[in-house]
Protein backbone atom coordinates (compact mmCIF):
# COMPACT_ATOMS: atom_id res chain seq x y z
CA UNK A 1 0.00 0.00 0.00
CA UNK A 2 1.22 3.22 -1.30
CA UNK A 3 0.13 6.87 0.52
CA UNK A 4 0.99 10.26 -1.25
CA UNK A 5 0.73 13.13 0.43
CA UNK A 6 0.01 13.81 4.04
CA UNK A 7 -3.72 12.56 5.50
CA UNK A 8 -3.88 15.90 7.86
CA UNK A 9 -4.24 18.10 4.26
CA UNK A 10 -4.99 15.88 1.54
CA UNK A 11 -3.75 12.17 0.33
CA UNK A 12 -4.73 9.25 -1.74
CA UNK A 13 -3.56 6.06 -0.66
CA UNK A 14 -3.56 3.07 -3.03
CA UNK A 15 -2.16 -0.36 -3.87
CA UNK A 16 -2.57 -2.97 -6.97
CA UNK A 17 -3.14 -6.85 -5.70
CA UNK A 18 -3.93 -9.35 -8.64
CA UNK A 19 -7.55 -9.65 -9.61
CA UNK A 20 -9.68 -11.77 -8.22
CA UNK A 21 -11.37 -12.47 -11.84
CA UNK A 22 -7.73 -13.68 -13.71
CA UNK A 23 -8.22 -13.13 -17.57
CA UNK A 24 -12.16 -12.61 -17.58
CA UNK A 25 -11.82 -8.82 -18.33
CA UNK A 26 -11.18 -7.98 -21.70
CA UNK A 27 -8.76 -5.24 -21.26
CA UNK A 28 -4.84 -6.76 -19.88
CA UNK A 29 -4.52 -3.12 -18.99
CA UNK A 30 -7.86 -2.84 -16.69
CA UNK A 31 -7.00 -6.65 -15.11
CA UNK A 32 -3.85 -5.00 -13.89
CA UNK A 33 -4.80 -2.11 -12.54
CA UNK A 34 -7.27 -4.27 -10.03
CA UNK A 35 -6.68 -2.98 -6.88
CA UNK A 36 -7.93 -0.44 -3.84
CA UNK A 37 -8.01 3.37 -2.64
CA UNK A 38 -8.82 6.16 -0.18
CA UNK A 39 -8.98 9.41 -0.08
CA UNK A 40 -7.94 11.55 2.75
CA UNK A 41 -9.03 14.90 3.54
CA UNK A 42 -8.37 16.79 6.93
CA UNK A 43 -7.85 13.31 8.77
CA UNK A 44 -10.94 11.97 7.35
CA UNK A 45 -11.03 8.58 5.27
CA UNK A 46 -13.87 9.70 2.64
CA UNK A 47 -13.48 5.82 1.41
CA UNK A 48 -14.64 3.99 4.52
CA UNK A 49 -17.57 2.22 4.99
CA UNK A 50 -19.81 -0.50 6.70
CA UNK A 51 -20.72 -3.34 4.93
CA UNK A 52 -23.69 -5.09 7.19
CA UNK A 53 -23.83 -8.80 6.49
CA UNK A 54 -19.99 -9.21 8.00
CA UNK A 55 -20.23 -6.45 10.27
CA UNK A 56 -16.54 -5.52 9.08
CA UNK A 57 -15.71 -1.54 8.61
CA UNK A 58 -13.86 -1.35 5.76
CA UNK A 59 -11.17 1.27 5.05
CA UNK A 60 -10.21 0.97 1.31
CA UNK A 61 -12.24 1.05 -1.71
CA UNK A 62 -11.62 -2.04 -4.22
CA UNK A 63 -11.95 -2.08 -8.31
CA UNK A 64 -10.16 -1.40 -11.37
CA UNK A 65 -8.47 2.15 -10.90
CA UNK A 66 -7.16 2.38 -14.59
CA UNK A 67 -10.95 4.28 -15.34
CA UNK A 68 -10.01 6.54 -12.45
CA UNK A 69 -6.65 7.46 -13.81
CA UNK A 70 -8.41 7.92 -17.36
CA UNK A 71 -10.80 10.42 -15.76
CA UNK A 72 -8.30 12.39 -14.14
CA UNK A 73 -6.18 12.88 -17.11
CA UNK A 74 -9.48 13.26 -19.13
CA UNK A 75 -10.93 15.56 -17.02
CA UNK A 76 -8.09 17.95 -14.92
CA UNK A 77 -8.47 21.59 -16.40
CA UNK A 78 -11.91 21.66 -15.28
CA UNK A 79 -11.77 19.33 -12.26
CA UNK A 80 -9.56 22.00 -10.76
CA UNK A 81 -10.30 25.13 -12.51
CA UNK A 82 -13.96 25.00 -13.49
CA UNK A 83 -16.08 26.71 -10.15
CA UNK A 84 -18.93 28.25 -11.83
CA UNK A 85 -21.62 25.19 -12.20
CA UNK A 86 -24.38 25.23 -15.79
CA UNK A 87 -26.75 27.47 -13.76
CA UNK A 88 -26.95 29.64 -10.74
CA UNK A 89 -27.54 27.50 -7.92
CA UNK A 90 -27.94 28.42 -3.94
CA UNK A 91 -26.17 25.42 -3.03
CA UNK A 92 -23.02 25.46 -1.36
CA UNK A 93 -20.50 23.25 -3.14
CA UNK A 94 -20.53 20.62 -6.03
CA UNK A 95 -22.09 17.60 -3.51
CA UNK A 96 -25.05 19.34 -2.28
CA UNK A 97 -25.40 20.26 -6.09
CA UNK A 98 -25.38 17.29 -7.12
CA UNK A 99 -27.79 15.67 -4.83
CA UNK A 100 -30.04 18.81 -6.20
CA UNK A 101 -29.48 17.99 -9.49
CA UNK A 102 -30.55 14.29 -8.69
CA UNK A 103 -33.53 15.59 -7.17
CA UNK A 104 -34.96 17.35 -9.76
CA UNK A 105 -34.31 14.70 -12.09
CA UNK A 106 -35.88 11.94 -9.92
CA UNK A 107 -39.05 14.25 -9.50
CA UNK A 108 -39.14 15.00 -13.15
CA UNK A 109 -39.13 18.57 -12.60
CA UNK A 110 -35.82 19.89 -15.01
CA UNK A 111 -35.75 20.24 -18.77
CA UNK A 112 -33.95 18.17 -20.98
CA UNK A 113 -31.51 20.77 -22.45
CA UNK A 114 -30.91 22.11 -18.59
CA UNK A 115 -30.68 18.60 -17.26
CA UNK A 116 -27.86 17.92 -19.93
CA UNK A 117 -25.28 20.55 -19.31
CA UNK A 118 -25.82 19.34 -15.31
CA UNK A 119 -24.99 15.72 -16.23
CA UNK A 120 -22.39 16.38 -18.13
CA UNK A 121 -20.60 19.40 -15.50
CA UNK A 122 -21.31 16.36 -13.43
CA UNK A 123 -19.22 13.84 -15.40
CA UNK A 124 -16.40 16.78 -14.74
CA UNK A 125 -16.71 16.58 -11.05
CA UNK A 126 -17.88 13.76 -9.52
CA UNK A 127 -15.64 10.49 -8.87
CA UNK A 128 -18.35 8.60 -9.45
CA UNK A 129 -18.54 8.93 -12.77
CA UNK A 130 -15.77 6.72 -13.21
CA UNK A 131 -16.90 3.69 -11.43
CA UNK A 132 -18.28 2.02 -14.25
CA UNK A 133 -19.60 -1.43 -12.21
CA UNK A 134 -17.61 -0.48 -8.83
CA UNK A 135 -19.04 1.30 -5.70
CA UNK A 136 -17.11 4.45 -5.15
CA UNK A 137 -17.73 7.19 -2.50
CA UNK A 138 -19.77 10.35 -3.42
CA UNK A 139 -16.58 12.71 -3.75
CA UNK A 140 -16.49 16.10 -5.48
CA UNK A 141 -13.43 18.08 -7.12
CA UNK A 142 -14.12 21.33 -8.17
CA UNK A 143 -11.96 25.17 -8.64
CA UNK A 144 -12.20 27.61 -6.00
CA UNK A 145 -10.06 30.30 -6.43
CA UNK A 146 -6.55 29.00 -5.34
CA UNK A 147 -8.12 26.58 -3.81
CA UNK A 148 -9.51 23.43 -4.64
CA UNK A 149 -13.01 22.30 -2.89
CA UNK A 150 -13.44 19.24 -2.15
CA UNK A 151 -16.89 17.99 -1.19
CA UNK A 152 -18.53 14.72 -0.38
CA UNK A 153 -21.40 12.40 1.09
CA UNK A 154 -22.72 9.06 1.77
CA UNK A 155 -25.72 9.48 -0.46
CA UNK A 156 -26.76 5.77 -1.71
CA UNK A 157 -27.38 5.13 -5.48
CA UNK A 158 -28.90 1.91 -6.86
CA UNK A 159 -25.75 -0.03 -7.96
CA UNK A 160 -24.66 -0.60 -3.45
CA UNK A 161 -25.59 -3.59 -2.26
CA UNK A 162 -28.41 -3.86 0.23
CA UNK A 163 -27.12 -1.90 3.83
CA UNK A 164 -23.48 -0.65 2.32
CA UNK A 165 -23.17 3.20 3.78
CA UNK A 166 -19.95 5.07 3.15
CA UNK A 167 -19.15 6.42 6.92
CA UNK A 168 -18.27 9.58 6.18
CA UNK A 169 -21.37 12.08 5.88
CA UNK A 170 -21.84 15.37 3.89
CA UNK A 171 -18.90 17.77 4.12
CA UNK A 172 -16.39 20.21 2.45
CA UNK A 173 -12.88 21.18 2.71
CA UNK A 174 -11.00 24.12 0.67
CA UNK A 175 -7.59 22.95 0.16
CA UNK A 176 -4.06 24.53 -1.75
CA UNK A 177 -4.79 24.12 -5.43
CA UNK A 178 -0.92 22.89 -5.30
CA UNK A 179 -1.37 20.73 -2.51
CA UNK A 180 -4.52 18.17 -4.34
CA UNK A 181 -2.91 18.55 -8.25
CA UNK A 182 0.69 17.81 -6.80
CA UNK A 183 -0.77 14.85 -5.49
CA UNK A 184 -2.89 14.14 -7.75
CA UNK A 185 -0.32 14.34 -10.54
CA UNK A 186 1.88 12.16 -8.55
CA UNK A 187 -1.01 9.40 -7.88
CA UNK A 188 -1.30 8.97 -11.24
CA UNK A 189 2.36 8.97 -12.57
CA UNK A 190 3.23 6.42 -9.73
CA UNK A 191 0.57 4.47 -10.50
CA UNK A 192 0.83 4.07 -14.23
CA UNK A 193 4.94 3.07 -13.34
CA UNK A 194 3.97 0.19 -11.42
CA UNK A 195 1.22 -0.96 -13.85
CA UNK A 196 4.05 -0.08 -16.08
CA UNK A 197 6.17 -2.64 -14.96
CA UNK A 198 3.60 -5.26 -15.25
CA UNK A 199 3.18 -4.49 -18.88
CA UNK A 200 6.01 -2.51 -20.09
CA UNK A 201 4.81 -2.74 -23.35
CA UNK A 202 1.59 -1.54 -22.96
CA UNK A 203 0.99 1.20 -25.59
CA UNK A 204 -2.08 2.93 -23.96
CA UNK A 205 -0.26 2.90 -20.19
CA UNK A 206 2.69 4.88 -22.06
CA UNK A 207 0.65 7.33 -23.70
CA UNK A 208 -1.40 7.88 -20.33
CA UNK A 209 2.31 8.45 -19.29
CA UNK A 210 3.13 11.06 -21.62
CA UNK A 211 -0.10 12.59 -20.67
CA UNK A 212 0.43 12.65 -17.04
CA UNK A 213 3.83 14.32 -17.91
CA UNK A 214 2.01 17.42 -19.42
CA UNK A 215 -0.43 17.99 -16.76
CA UNK A 216 -0.07 21.49 -15.10
CA UNK A 217 0.03 21.48 -10.96
CA UNK A 218 -0.44 25.06 -9.02
CA UNK A 219 -1.71 28.28 -11.07
CA UNK A 220 -2.95 26.17 -13.65
CA UNK A 221 -3.11 27.84 -17.16
CA UNK A 222 -6.70 26.37 -18.09
CA UNK A 223 -8.14 30.12 -18.94
CA UNK A 224 -11.22 28.28 -20.85
CA UNK A 225 -13.13 27.13 -17.35
CA UNK A 226 -12.74 30.34 -16.42
CA UNK A 227 -14.03 32.40 -18.78
CA UNK A 228 -16.35 30.54 -20.87
CA UNK A 229 -15.76 30.48 -24.64
CA UNK A 230 -12.38 32.45 -23.62
CA UNK A 231 -14.13 35.83 -24.19
CA UNK A 232 -12.52 38.37 -26.02
CA UNK A 233 -12.18 42.14 -26.37
CA UNK A 234 -12.41 44.00 -29.47
CA UNK A 235 -12.10 40.79 -31.52
CA UNK A 236 -8.28 40.09 -31.08
CA UNK A 237 -7.52 41.37 -27.69
CA UNK A 238 -7.88 38.58 -24.69
CA UNK A 239 -8.84 39.91 -21.10
CA UNK A 240 -5.53 38.94 -19.85
CA UNK A 241 -3.73 40.88 -23.00
CA UNK A 242 -5.61 44.29 -21.87
CA UNK A 243 -4.52 43.75 -18.57
CA UNK A 244 -1.15 43.12 -19.60
CA UNK A 245 -1.27 46.70 -21.57
CA UNK A 246 -3.26 48.36 -18.66
CA UNK A 247 -1.13 47.26 -15.82
CA UNK A 248 2.48 46.72 -16.50
CA UNK A 249 3.19 46.01 -12.72
CA UNK A 250 0.74 43.32 -12.90
CA UNK A 251 2.11 39.72 -12.01
CA UNK A 252 1.58 37.80 -15.32
CA UNK A 253 4.53 35.85 -15.64
CA UNK A 254 4.05 32.62 -18.28
CA UNK A 255 0.49 30.72 -17.80
CA UNK A 256 -0.19 32.27 -14.39
CA UNK A 257 -3.73 33.60 -13.77
CA UNK A 258 -4.33 36.53 -12.05
CA UNK A 259 -7.25 36.58 -9.28
CA UNK A 260 -8.96 39.55 -10.89
CA UNK A 261 -9.18 37.50 -13.91
CA UNK A 262 -10.68 34.09 -12.06
CA UNK A 263 -13.52 36.84 -11.11
CA UNK A 264 -14.91 36.54 -14.33
CA UNK A 265 -15.61 32.65 -13.83
CA UNK A 266 -17.77 33.75 -11.47
CA UNK A 267 -20.00 36.24 -13.18
CA UNK A 268 -23.03 35.33 -15.74
CA UNK A 269 -22.43 33.83 -18.74
CA UNK A 270 -24.21 36.31 -20.76
CA UNK A 271 -21.83 39.05 -19.30
CA UNK A 272 -21.04 40.95 -22.24
CA UNK A 273 -18.92 43.13 -23.78
CA UNK A 274 -19.88 46.46 -22.38
CA UNK A 275 -19.74 44.64 -18.55
CA UNK A 276 -16.27 43.70 -19.35
CA UNK A 277 -15.32 47.17 -20.51
CA UNK A 278 -16.74 49.24 -17.69
CA UNK A 279 -14.81 46.69 -15.19
CA UNK A 280 -11.51 46.99 -16.93
CA UNK A 281 -11.75 50.53 -17.52
CA UNK A 282 -12.77 51.15 -13.92
CA UNK A 283 -9.99 49.30 -12.49
CA UNK A 284 -6.72 51.52 -11.59
CA UNK A 285 -3.20 51.31 -10.97
CA UNK A 286 -1.86 50.92 -7.59
CA UNK A 287 -1.15 48.99 -4.41
CA UNK A 288 -2.99 46.84 -2.04
CA UNK A 289 -0.24 47.13 0.53
CA UNK A 290 -2.94 49.24 2.69
CA UNK A 291 -4.58 46.09 3.52
CA UNK A 292 -1.84 44.68 5.57
CA UNK A 293 -2.69 47.24 8.47
CA UNK A 294 -5.48 43.90 9.35
CA UNK A 295 -3.53 41.22 10.30
CA UNK A 296 -6.41 38.02 9.86
CA UNK A 297 -4.49 35.91 11.01
CA UNK A 298 -5.69 32.29 11.86
CA UNK A 299 -9.61 32.93 11.13
CA UNK A 300 -8.72 33.54 7.53
CA UNK A 301 -9.16 29.62 7.13
CA UNK A 302 -11.60 29.03 9.88
CA UNK A 303 -14.40 26.67 8.14
CA UNK A 304 -18.00 25.74 10.07
CA UNK A 305 -21.19 27.08 9.61
CA UNK A 306 -21.06 30.07 7.34
CA UNK A 307 -23.12 32.90 9.33
CA UNK A 308 -20.93 31.91 12.76
CA UNK A 309 -17.96 32.05 10.77
CA UNK A 310 -18.81 35.56 9.40
CA UNK A 311 -19.80 36.65 12.97
CA UNK A 312 -15.92 35.83 14.11
CA UNK A 313 -14.34 37.06 11.35
CA UNK A 314 -16.14 40.83 12.14
CA UNK A 315 -15.84 40.27 15.67
CA UNK A 316 -11.88 39.93 15.44
CA UNK A 317 -11.46 42.80 12.69
CA UNK A 318 -14.03 44.89 15.33
CA UNK A 319 -11.51 44.46 17.98
CA UNK A 320 -8.48 45.16 15.95
CA UNK A 321 -9.63 48.77 14.77
CA UNK A 322 -12.29 49.35 17.76
CA UNK A 323 -10.03 52.52 19.20
CA UNK A 324 -9.72 54.08 15.89
CA UNK A 325 -11.83 57.36 15.56
CA UNK A 326 -12.69 56.41 11.59
CA UNK A 327 -15.80 54.98 11.19
CA UNK A 328 -17.10 54.58 14.60
CA UNK A 329 -19.95 57.06 15.36
CA UNK A 330 -22.03 57.48 18.00
CA UNK A 331 -25.37 55.70 16.47
CA UNK A 332 -24.12 53.68 13.39
CA UNK A 333 -20.65 52.32 11.86
CA UNK A 334 -19.83 54.61 9.15
CA UNK A 335 -18.38 51.83 6.59
CA UNK A 336 -16.97 54.33 4.50
CA UNK A 337 -14.79 55.67 6.82
CA UNK A 338 -13.52 52.79 7.46
CA UNK A 339 -12.89 51.74 4.03
CA UNK A 340 -11.13 55.05 2.95
CA UNK A 341 -8.85 54.17 6.42
CA UNK A 342 -7.76 51.16 4.47
CA UNK A 343 -7.06 52.64 1.09
CA UNK A 344 -10.28 51.22 -0.78
CA UNK A 345 -11.83 52.67 -3.31
CA UNK A 346 -15.87 52.40 -3.85
CA UNK A 347 -16.62 53.45 -7.27
CA UNK A 348 -20.14 52.88 -8.71
CA UNK A 349 -20.31 50.68 -11.81
CA UNK A 350 -23.90 50.21 -14.00
CA UNK A 351 -23.58 46.59 -15.12
CA UNK A 352 -25.92 44.59 -17.74
CA UNK A 353 -25.64 42.03 -15.20
CA UNK A 354 -28.04 42.50 -12.50
CA UNK A 355 -27.22 39.69 -10.63
CA UNK A 356 -23.99 40.89 -9.38
CA UNK A 357 -24.40 42.71 -6.26
CA UNK A 358 -21.25 44.14 -5.90
CA UNK A 359 -17.05 43.56 -7.10
CA UNK A 360 -14.32 43.29 -4.62
CA UNK A 361 -10.63 43.50 -6.88
CA UNK A 362 -7.28 43.88 -5.53
CA UNK A 363 -3.82 43.06 -6.65
CA UNK A 364 0.13 43.39 -7.37
CA UNK A 365 -0.55 46.59 -9.60
CA UNK A 366 -4.11 47.02 -8.82
CA UNK A 367 -5.46 49.16 -6.49
CA UNK A 368 -7.76 47.72 -3.70
CA UNK A 369 -11.52 48.56 -4.91
CA UNK A 370 -14.81 48.09 -4.64
CA UNK A 371 -17.44 48.52 -7.12
CA UNK A 372 -21.46 48.99 -6.06
CA UNK A 373 -23.52 47.80 -9.02
CA UNK A 374 -26.51 50.44 -9.60
CA UNK A 375 -28.06 47.75 -11.98
CA UNK A 376 -28.53 45.58 -8.45
CA UNK A 377 -31.92 45.60 -7.02
CA UNK A 378 -29.63 45.74 -3.74
CA UNK A 379 -28.47 48.98 -4.55
CA UNK A 380 -31.54 50.76 -4.63
CA UNK A 381 -31.36 52.38 -1.61
CA UNK A 382 -28.32 53.98 1.22
CA UNK A 383 -28.50 51.20 3.49
CA UNK A 384 -28.59 48.41 0.69
CA UNK A 385 -25.39 50.48 -0.98
CA UNK A 386 -24.01 50.23 2.87
CA UNK A 387 -24.32 46.56 3.11
CA UNK A 388 -23.09 45.90 0.00
CA UNK A 389 -19.93 47.70 0.71
CA UNK A 390 -19.12 46.00 4.02
CA UNK A 391 -19.89 42.46 2.20
CA UNK A 392 -17.23 43.75 -0.29
CA UNK A 393 -14.66 44.73 2.38
CA UNK A 394 -14.75 41.02 3.84
CA UNK A 395 -13.64 39.65 0.62
CA UNK A 396 -10.99 42.38 0.38
CA UNK A 397 -9.55 41.13 3.94
CA UNK A 398 -10.41 37.83 3.81
CA UNK A 399 -10.55 36.03 0.06
CA UNK A 400 -7.12 36.93 -0.93
CA UNK A 401 -5.12 34.57 -3.17
CA UNK A 402 -1.73 34.38 -4.73
CA UNK A 403 -0.64 36.88 -1.25
CA UNK A 404 -3.06 39.86 -1.58
CA UNK A 405 -4.95 39.32 -4.88
CA UNK A 406 -8.69 39.75 -4.88
CA UNK A 407 -11.28 39.21 -6.87
CA UNK A 408 -14.41 38.48 -6.23
CA UNK A 409 -18.16 39.23 -8.27
CA UNK A 410 -20.81 38.84 -5.67
CA UNK A 411 -24.00 37.35 -7.25
CA UNK A 412 -26.10 34.19 -7.45
CA UNK A 413 -22.94 32.27 -9.46
CA UNK A 414 -20.33 33.65 -6.72
CA UNK A 415 -19.65 30.82 -4.54
CA UNK A 416 -22.40 30.51 -1.82
CA UNK A 417 -20.33 29.83 1.28
CA UNK A 418 -17.92 32.86 0.66
CA UNK A 419 -21.32 34.90 -0.01
CA UNK A 420 -22.96 33.81 3.09
CA UNK A 421 -19.81 34.34 5.58
CA UNK A 422 -19.45 37.82 3.94
CA UNK A 423 -23.34 39.00 4.52
CA UNK A 424 -22.83 37.63 8.25
CA UNK A 425 -19.35 39.80 8.12
CA UNK A 426 -21.17 42.31 6.78
CA UNK A 427 -23.78 42.61 9.26
CA UNK A 428 -21.48 41.92 12.33
CA UNK A 429 -19.11 44.80 11.25
CA UNK A 430 -22.44 47.30 10.38
CA UNK A 431 -24.78 45.98 13.47
CA UNK A 432 -22.18 44.85 16.28
CA UNK A 433 -23.68 43.74 19.70
CA UNK A 434 -22.56 46.72 21.56
CA UNK A 435 -24.45 49.37 19.05
CA UNK A 436 -27.29 46.99 19.47
CA UNK A 437 -27.27 46.85 23.07
CA UNK A 438 -26.87 50.99 23.55
CA UNK A 439 -29.88 51.49 21.61
CA UNK A 440 -32.18 48.72 23.51
CA UNK A 441 -31.12 50.05 26.54
CA UNK A 442 -32.17 53.53 25.82
CA UNK A 443 -35.74 51.97 25.56
CA UNK A 444 -35.86 50.57 29.15
CA UNK A 445 -37.78 47.11 29.93
CA UNK A 446 -39.52 46.70 26.42
CA UNK A 447 -41.17 44.09 24.18
CA UNK A 448 -40.44 44.66 20.78
CA UNK A 449 -43.12 45.86 18.32
CA UNK A 450 -42.52 47.44 14.80
CA UNK A 451 -42.33 51.04 16.95
CA UNK A 452 -38.49 50.00 17.96
CA UNK A 453 -37.53 48.02 15.54
CA UNK A 454 -37.83 50.90 12.97
CA UNK A 455 -36.20 53.11 15.73
CA UNK A 456 -33.38 50.67 15.24
CA UNK A 457 -33.33 50.18 11.73
CA UNK A 458 -32.75 54.12 11.77
CA UNK A 459 -30.57 54.34 14.13
CA UNK A 460 -28.08 51.63 12.75
CA UNK A 461 -28.72 52.56 9.49
CA UNK A 462 -29.76 49.24 7.80
CA UNK A 463 -31.93 47.73 6.25
CA UNK A 464 -35.36 45.83 7.92
CA UNK A 465 -34.53 42.18 6.30
CA UNK A 466 -30.83 42.23 7.25
CA UNK A 467 -31.39 44.01 10.78
CA UNK A 468 -34.31 40.88 11.38
CA UNK A 469 -31.82 38.48 10.40
CA UNK A 470 -29.31 39.92 12.39
CA UNK A 471 -31.23 40.19 15.66
CA UNK A 472 -32.91 36.48 15.16
CA UNK A 473 -29.44 35.16 14.62
CA UNK A 474 -28.21 36.44 17.65
CA UNK A 475 -31.01 36.20 20.06
CA UNK A 476 -32.37 39.25 20.69
CA UNK A 477 -35.65 38.41 19.32
CA UNK A 478 -37.63 35.60 18.72
CA UNK A 479 -39.97 34.10 16.27
CA UNK A 480 -43.31 35.12 17.57
CA UNK A 481 -41.62 38.67 17.95
CA UNK A 482 -40.40 38.69 14.08
CA UNK A 483 -43.52 37.44 12.42
CA UNK A 484 -45.74 40.21 14.73
CA UNK A 485 -43.39 42.77 13.37
CA UNK A 486 -42.75 41.88 10.16
CA UNK A 487 -46.72 41.92 9.83
CA UNK A 488 -46.98 44.75 10.64
CA UNK A 489 -43.87 46.26 8.40
CA UNK A 490 -46.03 44.71 5.58
CA UNK A 491 -49.04 46.74 5.76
Amino acid sequence: MKIIGEKKFFAIEFGFEKDPDGEQIASPELTASWGCFAFWVKNRNLCRFFVPQSSVEEHHVYWYLLSMLEWFVDNWDPLFSEQRPPEASSKECAHTMGMEYGRQRFLGGMKIKTGKKWYEWLQRHSIRACEEGGVFPDIYFRGAGDKVEISWGANQHPGMPEGFQFQEFSGASLIDRKIVTTVCKDFLKDSIELLLEKMPDSEKLKKMGLSVDELATGRVPAIDWYLPLNRVKKGTETILDVLRNKFPNIDLKGSIIPAPVLMFGTMSPELDEVDIDQILDKMEIGESSCLDQYDPGSLASVRGVPYAVGYDMADDFLDQIRDEKEGFGSDYVDIHAIVKKFGVKVKDIELGDRNVRGIALAGNGIAPMIFVNKSSSYNQDFTGRRYTVAHEFCHLLYDCQYGREVGVASGVWAPQYIEKRANAFAGMLLMPTELIDKHLNQQGDMEWDSAIFKNLMEKLQVGHIALMEHLHNLGYIDIEARTRIEDDLAL
